[in-house]
């Protein structure tokens, strides 16, 4: 993860991907914030991602980040498992080739790094049948939820996948932040092919970590169907 505070001479640095409708060929970018100016500086990098790939996630894990899964814009039902990964030091692109037991293709799924690994799970399969089921937060049958409820780690020191735990709900477009070491996920919502639709419970609040794995924590007082999550120090805001 990147310092809280800067050094003498360093800035902040975003990457900024995915589908642009204006530009497709404007997917990729970097944006760089100079504390001493405060001035955002844009430039626009090569990017092997398709222009019209949405709905991913793009995980910083050490010094790079890791893009998994996600949808083609131009084609609802097409969507991916490849893992793309961007290292911030040389900028450079590469993409990892998995042996055995890897995700399935998938889109709205959520992802997070935790001790030094990146874990991705939940989210939406890419058939249009299973996108017509709404999902009720309540441990029952996987097929006619609708969504994915596994979770997995790729570890980059190995350059594989592993299959954890489950989590104890399906979910997707779940908003996911690292305190510690501790992971927290909240909210989700629920699609079918006229647009989004909120139903069901999307105020949950879900911790794993490493040593006991899931928890079931306290509900939000509030629902987050498609919620936003970051941290400032040790709070978290939803």
């Amino acid at each position: 993860s990147p310092a809280e505070t800067l050094g003498e001479g360093e800035a902040y640095t975003a990457l900024l991907i995915g589908a642009n409708k204006v530009n497709q060929h404007n997917n990729c970018w970097l944006l760089t914030f100079e504390a001493s100016t405060l001035l955002v500086v844009t430039s626009r990098i090569p990017c092997p991602l398709s222009p019209t790939l949405s709905h991913f996630t793009a995980t910083r894990v050490g010094g790079e980040v890791y893009v998994f899964g996600g949808k083609e814009t131009s084609d609802p039902l097409l969507c991916t498992n490849t893992l793309s990964v961007y290292t911030i030091a040389s900028g450079e692109w590469r993409q990892i080739e998995t042996q055995g037991l890897v995700p399935t293709a998938r889109h709205g799924h959520t992802a997070f790094a935790l001790g030094g690994c990146l874990y991705i799970g939940m989210g939406l399969p890419c058939d249009r049948k299973a996108r017509l089921y709404p999902y009720d937060l309540k441990p029952s049958s996987k097929e006619t939820q609708g969504g994915h409820q596994d979770f997995w780690c790729f570890d980059p020191a190995v350059g594989s996948w592993i299959q954890v735990d489950d989590p104890p709900y399906t979910g997707c477009y779940v908003a996911s932040v690292v305190v510690g070491e501790i992971a927290h996920l909240f909210g989700g919502g629920s699609f079918h092919n006229s647009g989004f639709i909120e139903d069901g419970k999307s105020n949950f609040h879900l911790t794993y970590n490493l040593e006991s794995g899931w928890t079931i924590e306290a509900d939000t007082p509030f629902q987050s169907a498609m919620p936003c999550v970051f941290k400032v120090g040790t709070h978290i805001h939803v």
